[in-house]
């Protein structure tokens, strides 16, 4: 037997199993040309929703899934994990899981809610929580807003060359960060009926230090900088010596409201859509107005999901990067004519091909419409002259926005660009498999 005979002999399992992925992905691209699959994250999305859902006052189609999906989530040692088969359990999806739990009417004695209360009481307790830990325990009543680090809206005012300028975040860090400003600001309190959880402090709620970072800082640190520059923050706030703080809330709130995407949601993950919702709501907001109604309503659209009888939720979705990497992965290796014509009918057909275009330009005009995909109204934002000189109308069908529009607006999300690379990068190797090049 030859050498190159017995080459290909290795290589046949790795040829079959190639061929069968590429009809897997035949058979599972969506009628509209994509491939999208479902994003499975930690019970904090489940938990997070549930909590919100009692600051917003509303009662969620899915309430009941939500809770089985957490419930389900927790391990035997009574912590709830980051991801499946983790070594060890994680503070925060164990601690925000046990008060959406006990939001929801379970009894501290309840055997569920004993051994996670345990776990979190051997882990460290509350002291261990992240940051944005603390602030969901902050809206609850359960941890003062004094003792969390204090985020001011007039950030919102720093130019771009300013290295602090929100610009100089990523997309989603910064569609996080503006609305949290609002909440943080005005300290809003939503509490627990089964009040402040006094049995996650077994020394006495008096007792426990809430000033504790979350980490150490070496003295002159940029952490030790960022905590002495956080103690004026808030001694400011105290004092109220925040002068023109109205208009910097204002001007968040026409910021969370521009960039709200086409479906309702916010950045296309879930940190910045729920803080976009409990700002809003905050400031006033009905939840019958058009922007918050839909920021609500597209949960049940397409961001949750039931499996094995429970309800999850995505923290994000991804079909530009499903299609983009499973048109790279159908190539795998193979040429073109083999998979095209040799895998028993696995075929990525030219019509498929046609609609993705048409849907990919599609989804880039509505980038190019400001992420919202249609006209803002000037109902819809606060009237202040500032907001007059600023927003730039989006015209119906150019796509143009004024001469006068803010460079931030003209340049448009950093994101945008790298979503209309992915677009092309798809279309190209689509396009390549088709014509066999």
């Amino acid at each position: 037997m030859s050498m190159q005979t017995k080459s290909m002999n290795r290589l046949a399992p790795i040829d079959e199993a190639v061929k069968a992925a590429v009809r897997w992905l035949d058979a599972h691209q969506e009628p509209e040309g994509f491939w999208v699959g479902m994003i499975e994250t930690n019970c904090c999305m489940e938990a997070e929703w549930l909590m919100a859902s009692h600051i917003l006052g509303i009662k969620l189609p899915m309430e009941d899934g939500l809770v089985r999906a957490i419930l389900k989530g927790q391990r035997p040692d009574g912590a709830w994990e980051t991801y499946p088969g983790a070594t060890g359990g994680d503070i925060n999806s164990t601690v925000e899981s046990y008060v959406a739990l006990r939001l929801k009417g379970l009894s501290p004695s309840d055997p569920v809610m004993t051994k996670a209360r345990n776990w979190i009481l051997q882990n460290g307790g509350l002291r261990k929580v992240r940051v944005f830990t603390r602030y969901w325990l902050a809206m609850l009543g359960i941890w003062p807003w004094q003792a969390t680090p204090n985020v001011p809206p007039e950030v919102i005012r720093f130019p771009r060359w300013f290295p602090f300028n929100i610009y100089n975040f990523a997309q989603w860090a910064r569609a996080t960060f503006v609305p949290l400003t609002v909440i943080s600001a005005r300290r809003a309190v939503f509490p627990l009926p089964c009040g402040r959880l006094d049995e996650l402090f077994p020394d006495g709620y008096e007792n426990f230090d809430f000033y504790t970072p979350v980490k150490d800082a070496d003295f002159l640190s940029l952490e030790w900088i960022f905590l002495k520059v956080d103690r004026i923050l808030h001694a400011l706030q105290n004092a109220r010596l925040t002068p023109g703080r109205e208009n910097a809330i204002k001007l968040c709130l026409e910021w969370v409201i521009k960039h709200q995407d086409a479906d309702g949601a916010w950045g296309g993950i879930q940190p910045p859509w729920i803080y976009a919702l409990i700002a809003l709501h905050v400031e006033g907001y009905a939840l019958d107005h058009p922007v918050l109604a839909k920021g609500i309503s597209t949960l049940s659209d397409h961001w949750s999901y039931e499996r094995d009888g429970v309800t999850h939720i995505q923290a994000s979705e991804s079909p530009v990067g499903h299609v983009a990497r499973s048109a790279r992965n159908a190539r795998g290796g193979f040429s073109a004519q083999e998979l095209a014509f040799h895998a028993e009918g696995a075929r990525l057909g030219p019509a498929k091909t046609g609609r993705l275009a048409r849907r990919l330009v599609d989804h880039g005009q509505e980038h190019s419409l400001g992420r919202l995909g249609v006209r803002t109204r000037q109902s819809l934002l606060p009237g202040h002259r500032r907001h007059r000189r600023r927003l730039a109308y989006v015209g119906k069908n150019s796509g143009q926005r004024r001469a006068g529009a803010p460079r931030a607006d003209r340049d448009g999300d950093r994101t945008r660009g790298r979503l209309d690379a992915c677009h092309a990068i798809a279309l190209g190797r689509l396009g390549r498999l088709r014509q066999g090049q």
